[in-house]
């Protein structure tokens, strides 16, 4: 799968916003894609499977999901991530606790 086919999935599963940098030219497709917003939508801990496909992801919000510490172990196999929002959701102390083991370098709020 590509990171577009990837984010195609992403798209038709649930609303969300996705940043990335224009592309050049201009017809081309998206690539880099570095921040993801999921919050408040239905998201689900399988399709955080999809991120494998982003290799530059730095930022994602989960906020306000049903994501829970199964989902946090798809996170913790991107290394780059940086910053990751899991308030309001499903996951406990013992699984940010193995995300911030598995990714020291990312800050993580919950």
């Amino acid at each position: 799968m590509t990171e577009a086919d990837a984010l195609n999935a992403l798209l038709d599963k649930v609303g969300i916003f996705i940043w990335c940098p224009a592309p050049d030219p201009p017809n081309d497709p998206p690539s880099g894609i570095t921040e993801i917003d999921f919050g408040e939508s239905d998201v689900s801990d399988e399709d955080l499977a999809y991120l494998q496909f982003f290799p530059q992801l730095e930022w994602i919000c989960l906020e306000d999901t049903s994501i829970s510490d199964y989902g946090l172990t798809k996170l913790a196999e991107i290394v780059s991530l940086r910053h990751v929002e899991v308030q309001r959701t499903n996951v406990t102390e013992d699984g940010v606790t193995r995300l911030r083991k598995a990714l020291p370098r990312c800050k993580i709020d919950c």
